[in-house]
Order: structure tokens, then C-alpha cells, then sequence
């Protein structure tokens, strides 16, 4: 007969208990201790945040907030990570700053998310945590661009970062009460070697009622004890929080060495190296924290946090010093997975859209050892052009990036072509140059003006929007069709676009042509904007060489002298800016 019972992991009943807090105060500890992949991160701060909280010790009624000029660069301190909500509440104004610094504040007139985190933060015990709307003057424009910049620091030399994963606002706090019941894992003991059916569920979104959408299978059981675990347990608590899908969070979660996730069930903790939570304290089974290749953005950002943060503190350790050309490429992937990730996530003000992700950037930044241009890098640059919309949305009124950046867009971009797609690419546009223009001169800060200028290919495409949904074609290309995939509704794109062609590559046997698609501004003389990217495949081994640089007199009648700067008789190549 077949039993089945229950592992009694932990026993009390809400996520404030002392047992929980003593064992989240062992993982850090083991962490900080014993795991060479963390050892040195976060524990010897480069430089500490401007201000801080000075929570005490434990049962202190009163707070007070500190300059850190005094302080030791060894001191350690806790970062915050949880969603505002709507609701006011107190924060740290030109007003208030002198009061907050020489008497305090009480901690109960804080929201309870901040309450619990002073708590939490005593409890652990240590003295000090930074809390973004506490530490920064919010009523001063020129704080916040000064503090916004220095996020890097501010989280990467955090001992860990208290994230308050299962709150959807600040009143809602960090614990939970919980039936511990339902938190066990079921145990199934076997006596006797048992046949066993496995049902596999094959499609994300399905109907649960179709046979169709489930595979089944049958094997032979050994006899023993066996534990049913929860695959998409760490998706279901921390991924696929509202928290977690933050953009500030996203940014604040890789560049903190440690995290604590307090959800609705429990505790669990990541690091460099391991996730753990009070169900598996000695670290989750690889099936509940596995890590994929990624060939999607959307896995990027469901299962892809512990692959990111593993290559993210890879790039920074000892180890990985001994090869700076191979730092140097992964560092360069690398951004290309954030960047996919990042832009899933969601964000309160577009305007932070450049600067949410600019504690990252500085992070890579020495390892590419280039300049940051509006979300991509003078390394590799015409690759990062080749980024596509997920979504087609209509241009912002308010000024983010060039219409050449992926910041330009508020929906999600994918590099999947160039990732993925595109073997050995080489380019076929050459850069002039390219500034970009931000509101305090810092490359990392928001951008107001910017534009490339490049020599390449300008080929006139008459596009005609049709109905219904898909992949659009750009047709008559010298003869040919391109894929097009628009950044913007296609029916306000109807009309003479003008193609060009930034990198070819393989694919099989073929050869594949990426590129942008533009539209002239008419603001100035060979001006455009970026609507679109284009790709597409030709086989044989000219393919698609064949046709480049071929121009035809149809397309010469069409390039009239306001849509290009200078043209080169000898190529047939155009110089032209992208604004």
C-alpha cells in the first residue's frame, strides 16, 4: 500500500517568527562566510550611500537618518527593495532632512512595509539600511539626479537587499500568516516496485479540459521514499511577483550580492551561487530553480534571474579575471539579456526608462571599457541597432532616446536575431559618429538629444499596410522581399520608407540580411527616424551580395537631394543621420 505524508520543514506559522529571521540570519551568514563566488562582494563597500537609516538595536521606538562621511567603508547595510503603491507617506524632504538627522523619526509613523523592514533589518542585526524615499530628498530635482546615479553603488556594496516581494504597496508589509500545512512538501512512500503514470502538460496557455494539450506517460517505480516538489515554485513566489516585474527592482535584484524575498508563503534567499527557502534551506531541488538556455526574452525574465545574476558576479570575480577578451564577450551578451528582460518590466515613469537600467550599465562599463550611448555601447554598435519590437506602439510625446535606441520604445525589444539567428555577422553600414546629449552631461543620466550619423545603403520601399495581424513585407527590394517588423502602428507607416542594410551573416546554408527601416523627419537634409527593423534570408552563395550596392536608376530618381547628406558615386553609398 502506498502512503503518503508530509515533511515538516519549519513550524511557525508567520514569516516575522524568530525561527524564520534566525535561519535567514544562517544564510547570510553561510554566504558571506563560505561561498568564494560572494566572498568580497558587498562586504567591503567601495563607498558608502550619502545617507543612511540608523535603525539601533532591537525595540528602539525612534530612527534616525545619517550622513555617512563619518562612517567606516566597512560598514554594512541592508538595501530595501518594494512597490510604492498610491497612498503618501513620510519621506525625506528639504524640510524635514535636519529633524529626520538630529532627533529622528518614530518608526511607527512609518508605512508598515518600512516598519517591518526596520525590524527585520535589527533583527538580523545590523545597524543601518538605505530605503530610496529616506534616503534621497524628494522634493529636490537636484538630489535625485545626484543620488539616481549612484545606484550601482548603493545596492552592489549592500550587504543584501530585503525585498518585500509579496507587498503591493507600502502599507501592505513583509510578513504573512501561513498554514505551515500547506507549505509541506508531500512525501510518497512506496513499498513495493508500482507502475505510475506522468501527465506533462505541453502549452503554456490551454485548455484544461482538451486531452490534446497533455502528454502521458508510464514507468516503474523502485520502491522507497519519494518527495513531490514544486517545479514552478520559485517562478510562482518570487518571478512572477508584481515586485519582481518592477524595473527599478529588476536592476536593484542583479546588482545586490544577496536577496532575501519575503512572499506569501515564506522565505527565500539568492545569492551568486544558490536559492534557498525555509521549505529547502540547504537549497532548493534543481528542478524548482533550474536554469535554461534562453531563446526568448520571456524565459529570460521567468526563469533567467539566476542566470543572470550568476554570469552578472562571474564578470566581477577573481576567477574570471585571467581572460579580459572573454569577460569582454560575456559582458557584451550579457547586456543583451538584460536589455530583453529589462524592457519586459514595468515602470511608473518612462522618463526613468534610461536611467532605472544605468546602475547596470556602470557596472559593466569596466569591463567594455567604451562609451554608453542611450542603452547601447561604442563596442559592437551597428549589433545593437539590430534590436526589434515585440509590440508596435505609437511614439511617446515625451523625449527618451534616439528612435535608433531601444530605449526609445516603452515595449519590449529582442536581440533574438543577432543572439540567436545570425552566424558570423559582418557590417555593412559604417558609423561616422554618433553623441548623444544627456541633462547633466553624465552618459548614464536621461537622454535629451542624440543621433548617428552613417555611410550605407539608403533603398526606397513603397510600404502598404494591409489588414489583419503577422509579419509584414517590404516587397520590390532590387527585386526582392524583407521581412519587416515596425516599431510603430504600420497604418501610420503607409508611404516611400527607405531600408538599410547594417549586418549580413549566415544562416544554414544562406546568407541574412538585418537592417533598419527609416522614415525621413523632413526636419533636415537626410534626416530620419527609425520605424522598423528588416531582415531577411537569401540562399546560394551570392545570395545576398548579389544585390548590394547594385543601384538602379528607378531608385536614383527617387533619392532627391533632401534625403541624403552626401552620396558617393564610386559605392553608391549614402551618408545620412538617424535622429
Amino acid at each position: 500500500m502506498i502512503e503518503i505524508t508530509k515533511k515538516k520543514s519549519f513550524q511557525s506559522n508567520n514569516t516575522s517568527s524568530d525561527q524564520s529571521l534566525a535561519l535567514a540570519f544562517k544564510w547570510l551568514s553561510d554566504c558571506a562566510q563560505s561561498h568564494e563566488e560572494c566572498r568580497g562582494v558587498g562586504n567591503k563597500p567601495r563607498r558608502l550611500p550619502t545617507r543612511l537609516i540608523d535603525v539601533g538595536i532591537l525595540k528602539d521606538d525612534t530612527v534616525k537618518l545619517c550622513d555617512t562621511k563619518l562612517l567606516p567603508l566597512d560598514t554594512l547595510y541592508l538595501t530595501l527593495s518594494h512597490c510604492w503603491g498610491t497612498e503618501k507617506f513620510l519621506t525625506l524632504t528639504t524640510e524635514n532632512i535636519t529633524s529626520f538627522k538630529e532627533k529622528g523619526f518614530r518608526i511607527s509613523h512609518l508605512p508598515k512595509t518600512f516598519q517591518d523592514a526596520v525590524y527585520i533589518t535589527q533583527s538580523l542585526p545590523v545597524r543601518y539600511i538605505w530605503i530610496d524615499s529616506l534616503c534621497i530628498v524628494q522634493n529636490s530635482k537636484e538630489d535625485w539626479q545626484k543620488e539616481s546615479v549612484l545606484m550601482e553603488d548603493v545596492y552592489s556594496n549592500g550587504y543584501c537587499n530585503i525585498a518585500a516581494t509579496a507587498a503591493p504597496n507600502s502599507q501592505a508589509g513583509f510578513f504573512v500568516e501561513r498554514n505551515v500545512e500547506f507549505c509541506h512538501p508531500l512525501t510518497i512512500n512506496v513499498p513495493s516496485p508500482s507502475l505510475f503514470t506522468r501527465i506533462r502538460r505541453l502549452k503554456e496557455h490551454f485548455d484544461a479540459f482538451s486531452a490534446d494539450n497533455y502528454d502521458q506517460f508510464h514507468e516503474i517505480v523502485a520502491p522507497g521514499s519519494y518527495e513531490i516538489h514544486d517545479d514552478d515554485l520559485w517562478k510562482k513566489e518570487v518571478t512572477s511577483s508584481t515586485l519582481s516585474r518592477r524595473a527599478w527592482v529588476f536592476q536593484e535584484r542583479l546588482l545586490s550580492p544577496r536577496v532575501l524575498h519575503f512572499t506569501s508563503s515564506q522565505i527565500f534567499f539568492e545569492c551568486q551561487k544558490t536559492r534557498r527557502c525555509e521549505l529547502y534551506p540547504e537549497g532548493l531541488p534543481s528542478r524548482c530553480s533550474e536554469v535554461h538556455e534562453y531563446f526568448s526574452p520571456e524565459i529570460v525574465l521567468k526563469d533567467g534571474a539566476m542566470y543572470l545574476k550568476g554570469r552578472f558576479g562571474l564578470l566581477h570575480s577573481s576567477r574570471a579575471n585571467e581572460d579580459e577578451d572573454f569577460k569582454k564577450e560575456s559582458a557584451f551578451t550579457l547586456w543583451y539579456r538584460i536589455v530583453e528582460a529589462y524592457t519586459l518590466c514595468q515602470l511608473t515613469y518612462e522618463t526613468d526608462r534610461l536611467i532605472a537600467i544605468a546602475g547596470l550599465a556602470r557596472h559593466i562599463q569596466p569591463i567594455l571599457n567604451c562609451r554608453y550611448l542611450a542603452g547601447l555601447w561604442d563596442f559592437r554598435f551597428v549589433h545593437q541597432l539590430c534590436w526589434q519590437s515585440l509590440e508596435c506602439v505609437r511614439p511617446e510625446d515625451t523625449y527618451q532616446a534616439p528612435t535608433w535606441s531601444w530605449a526609445s520604445r516603452p515595449t519590449e525589444a529582442s536581440y533574438s536575431t543577432i543572439t540567436t539567428v545570425l552566424a558570423n555577422p559582418s557590417t555593412h553600414i559604417k558609423i561616422q559618429e554618433v553623441e548623444v546629449v544627456t541633462n547633466d552631461d553624465n552618459e548614464m543620466s536621461q537622454a535629451v538629444s542624440g543621433y548617428l550619423r552613417a555611410t550605407g545603403e539608403l533603398i526606397p520601399v513603397h510600404f502598404k499596410e494591409v489588414s489583419g495581424v503577422g509579419v509584414r513585407w517590404l516587397h520590390n527590394v532590387r527585386g526582392r522581399s524583407f521581412k519587416f517588423i515596425p516599431d510603430i502602428p504600420p497604418l501610420e507607416l503607409s508611404g516611400t520608407l527607405y531600408c538599410t542594410i547594417c549586418l549580413i551573416g549566415q544562416r544554414g546554408n544562406g546568407d541574412v540580411a538585418t537592417g533598419l527601416v527609416l522614415r525621413p523627419t523632413r526636419q533636415a537634409i537626410g534626416q530620419y527616424h527609425r520605424v522598423g527593423f528588416l531582415d531577411s534570408q537569401f540562399f546560394g552563395q551570392k545570395g545576398m551580395r548579389s544585390m548590394l550596392g547594385k543601384v538602379t536608376s528607378a531608385e536614383k530618381a527617387q533619392m532627391t537631394e533632401d534625403l541624403y547628406e552626401t552620396f558617393d558615386e564610386e559605392t553608391n553609398l549614402y551618408t545620412f543621420t538617424i535622429v
